[in-house]
């Protein structure tokens, strides 16, 4: 009966990752350019850093090259990952990226260059914490967005 519970929850979680991919899109609206460099920062409707790593790695292979920054609320908690392609390691460093973004929801986080994840607990503020992900990476290239 434990096997059972813990197949269907993974597949509950599978089938709210799949369907939170189909809610939201890596397409032209959303991805912008910024000196050249593919970008995407995007609320997302996910319930567990797990689902957020796994919807960012979908992303980051649609776009092939550049940076994918998401967050996800889950009652008063903010959830937020930042990938870039290994392409751009060398310019643009993940950790960098979402501990700046991080501030504006009230956390802290960090991580590898390639991938980082962060936390806070302000909620009400994500969304001017995805606007500052553009701006962090159009200061680090020199700004120029594209949309």
């Amino acid at each position: 009966m434990m096997s059972d519970i813990k197949a269907f929850e993974k597949e509950v979680a599978h089938l709210k990752t799949k369907l939170a991919t189909e809610g939201t899109d890596a397409s032209g609206e959303t991805v912008k350019s910024i000196n050249g460099i593919k970008m995407m920062a995007q609320r997302v409707s996910v319930e567990t850093p797990a689902a957020l790593r796994n919807l960012a790695d979908q992303f980051k292979d649609k776009i092939k090259s550049g940076i994918v920054v998401l967050g996800s609320t889950a009652g008063d908690k903010v959830m937020l990952i930042a990938v870039v392609t290994k392409d751009l390691t060398d310019r643009y460093h993940a950790g960098k990226i979402v501990t700046e973004v991080a501030a504006v929801v009230g956390g802290k986080g960090g991580g590898r260059p390639d991938m980082a994840q962060a936390g806070g607990n302000q909620p009400q503020m994500l969304d001017q914490a995805l606007v500052k992900a553009y701006e962090v990476v159009g200061q680090a290239s020199g700004m120029t967005i594209v949309e």
